[in-house]
């Protein structure tokens, strides 16, 4: 009998098929058997070896981003079909087996219980879609916002990304059992597998910037969120504290690290472990009170809370403007960043440095 070889192709789906053609002939129908049980033990070969070598190889810092996207996700499952077709009545069987490669091990995020929160300053909901890949590392992702809608947290106290600090709390008292929750503004992307090397029992936050109150006479410091702001915030803290401890030692805490200085931080990034929880939300409740500035908000909370010093309880984060340019270039030798900024959600060429930073911290 003439066989025709089975074809192995693939698609979007991740879905592989592979058809053979066997005329029914009674005098050869064992070796009809023995040879599609050959054949879907090849056929199988084809599919899980080359996965489980995804797996195990490290990524190379050589490979074109072509290369990262032909690789099989890892929370895909396969399924192989085999149709015999009698070649006189052209009446067919087909047989679908499925070959579950739904990854077995849990990303270092999902291990640890780490939340990601992405928050919007303006309604760019329809961002969320692509967003939804960061699922692929974190047990959950949640998105906040400044207007409703059914996949995002609503955040209305937020003022539009000028308090987003309280959004994170929003977040922390809604989904509260986690070990740590990392907040990024929507257009940065966070080095994941950077990231993964920093201690979770600490605060991470861009450098935090001292300014001498004298000198704050530019930026945000000259609105009503900026010094006058801080100064509210502050009073407020000093007036608690006469019949509060937890207010002294804030005060104390903030003294020892900054001084009578203004703190500044880029704020599109941070991570709150689980242990600061219940301070987070005293000192993020006043200073949305006082309407304080989100950068200035997110630095002054880091040094109210770190009660030995800066180096033992923050983490200072680097990060880059992303050129939009070479890919490859962009990650190469770069361990020491740990986020890049101005992400646009809606280029390709942005969606696919995503998708590999992504991919590689499922593969580092």
């Amino acid at each position: 009998p003439q066989t025709t070889e089975p074809i192995l192709s693939q698609h979007t789906k991740q879905n592989v098929t592979s058809t053979k053609e066997i005329n029914q002939c009674s005098s050869f129908r064992l070796l009809r058997v023995r040879f599609l049980i050959v054949s879907l033990i090849s056929m199988l070969l084809v599919v899980v070896i080359p996965f489980s070598s995804l797996r195990q190889t490290p990524f190379l810092k050589s490979y074109a981003l072509n290369h990262l996207n032909q690789s099989i996700s890892a929370r895909k499952p396969v399924n192989i079909t085999i149709t015999r077709i009698n070649s006189s009545n052209q009446n067919s069987m087909t047989t679908t087996v499925n070959v579950n490669l739904t990854r077995k091990f849990l990303s270092y995020w999902e291990k640890n219980n780490v939340a990601l929160v992405i928050h919007f300053n303006q309604n760019y909901y329809q961002r969320i879609d692509f967003l939804t890949i960061y699922r692929e590392l974190f047990p959950i992702v949640i998105f906040t916002g400044p207007d409703p809608h059914s996949k995002v947290l609503h955040c209305p106290d937020g003022g539009k990304g000028s308090y987003a600090y309280i959004c994170l709390t929003r977040v922390v008292a809604q989904y509260p059992n986690y070990t740590g929750y990392l907040m990024a503004h929507f257009d940065v992307l966070p080095i994941f597998y950077n990231l993964e090397k920093k201690d979770l029992n600490r605060i991470w936050i861009p450098m935090i910037n001292l300014t001498d109150p004298s000198k704050a006479n530019d930026w945000q410091w000259t609105a009503p969120h900026g010094k006058q702001a801080f100064d509210g915030f502050f009073s407020t803290l000093r007036n608690s504290s006469r019949n509060n401890s937890l207010y002294s030692k804030y005060l104390d805490n903030y003294m020892r690290n900054a001084g009578k200085n203004l703190p500044l931080s880029f704020s599109d990034i941070f991570y709150l472990p689980k242990r600061f929880v219940s301070d987070w939300f005293i000192l993020t409740d006043l200073m949305l009170q006082n309407h304080l500035f989100l950068e200035i908000g997110f630095a002054a909370t880091s040094l109210l809370m770190t009660s030995t010093t800066i180096s033992k309880e923050i983490i200072q984060l680097n990060g880059e403007t992303w050129s939009g340019k070479d890919l490859i270039i962009s990650v190469r030798g770069k361990n020491n960043v740990d986020f890049h900024h101005r992400i646009d959600h809606q280029s390709k060429l942005h969606q696919s440095f995503v998708e590999s930073i992504v991919r590689r911290s499922l593969i580092n």
